[in-house]
């Protein structure tokens, strides 16, 4: 989304439903429906190259050819959800769905620019990627991702969408009544419009962008494209300059989601001593100790944060610097909840993990302990 925020400053957004259109007393004002720019094409390619090169990316991973990588996904994932878990028995539709996924994130997103039948086409692209977006967010909790992206397929509505549809229900009438009344209920007060800087009749002309925003669009657009072309082949690695002025805009194109899937089934399990001897999951609250896989992940943990932050704790290079201060929280919180001989004296922390076998079974749960915490000074 950070990318899509970044190019719009180059999109006439407040060229329609935007408070300064109706106070536009330019003779240009609308003239057209249809903008096209580099500010534009940089929008739309920067939708696409998501997409095509996530999708060469899991291209060159064995698990996606064969049509285990959504089993794959749901199986090692921390953040499957219940529908999820769910999908897991039906291996067969599963492995169906793994190459209508991967043809249609490659293929999708050039259909999207037909010169043939355009409209039409893309109307259909849209709403297919918006199942196939809504069938990542029942399926996975991924935060924003999802939901994200069905709002970064919007730019692709034809214009016979906002021509056609928006019309018939009187979208701009009702936008620009709605301004009207705000205006007259905010900005009665002068000293309050003055304060806002609210002027009644301005000119603006952003339709037509100038030379000089054209050539900073076409190098951000040239930067994203080597950028994406960095993983697929050692010739094409992005110089540690452009990668740093990238990063300094969040251009970060980094689509290797799921390509692949991985090979092991991970959760934490956190046990600690209490003072009256005995063994509890401080991440689960007290239950007793389980090594077994969690029956569901996503309720396994806390929230989304805990999980994104444990998550991210056994990340490679990550586990010395994040474990020790998550372990010490738990140790406080839980005693400051617990009195006596309930108070926990110490917690480990510990990953476990089970290995994805070649006929969909699972191996038995190994542990890879980490860190121990001591949670009360020693007498």
């Amino acid at each position: 989304m950070g990318n899509l925020l970044f190019f719009s400053m180059f999109v006439p957004l407040g060229a329609y439903f935007s408070i300064d259109s109706l106070q536009n007393s330019s003779q240009n004002k609308k003239t057209s429906n249809q903008v096209l720019t580099l500010g534009t094409l940089a929008i739309l390619l920067q939708v696409a190259f998501m997409y095509i090169f996530t999708a060469i990316l899991k291209m060159r991973t064995d698990v996606w050819q064969s049509g285990k990588a959504i089993y794959h996904s749901l199986s090692l994932c921390q953040c499957v959800t219940p529908f999820g878990e769910y999908l897991l028995q039906f291996k067969q539709i599963l492995e169906f769905l793994t190459s209508v996924v991967l043809y249609f994130e490659l293929i999708g997103p050039f259909l999207m620019f037909m010169p043939i039948l355009n409209g039409q086409i893309r109307l259909i692209l849209i709403i297919l990627f918006f199942i196939l977006q809504v069938g990542f967010g029942a399926t996975l909790t991924i935060c924003l991702f999802p939901w994200a992206s069905v709002v970064a397929i919007l730019p692709f509505l034809p214009p016979y969408f906002w021509d056609s549809v928006l019309k018939k229900v009187r979208v701009e009438e009702r936008w620009t009544h709605f301004i009207s009344s705000f205006q007259k209920r905010i900005f009665s007060n002068p000293i309050l419009e003055k304060i806002l800087l609210f002027q009644p009749n301005i000119t603006i002309n952003t339709l037509k962008p100038s030379a000089f925003t054209n050539v900073i669009v076409s190098f951000f657009l040239l930067l994203i494209f080597w950028w994406n072309l960095s993983p697929l082949d050692p010739r094409y690695t992005l110089p540690p300059q452009l990668s740093t002025l990238g990063n300094t805009f969040r251009l970060i194109q980094n689509w290797a989601m799921f390509a692949p899937p991985g090979t092991r089934v991970v959760w934490i399990v956190i046990p600690g001593e209490l003072k009256n001897g005995k063994t509890v999951d401080i991440l689960q609250n007290g239950k007793d100790v389980s090594w077994d896989k969690p029956k569901s992940p996503t309720l396994y943990y806390k929230n989304q944060r805990w999980l994104s932050l444990l998550a991210t704790s056994i990340s490679p290079g990550r586990a010395s610097s994040l474990v020790p201060p998550i372990t010490n929280y738990f140790c406080k919180d839980w005693n400051k909840k617990h009195i006596g001989e309930a108070q926990v004296t110490e917690v480990e922390f510990y990953v476990v993990y089970q290995n994805i076998l070649e006929n969909y079974e699972l191996s038995d749960p190994e542990k890879l302990f980490i860190w121990k915490q001591a949670c009360l000074p020693k007498n």
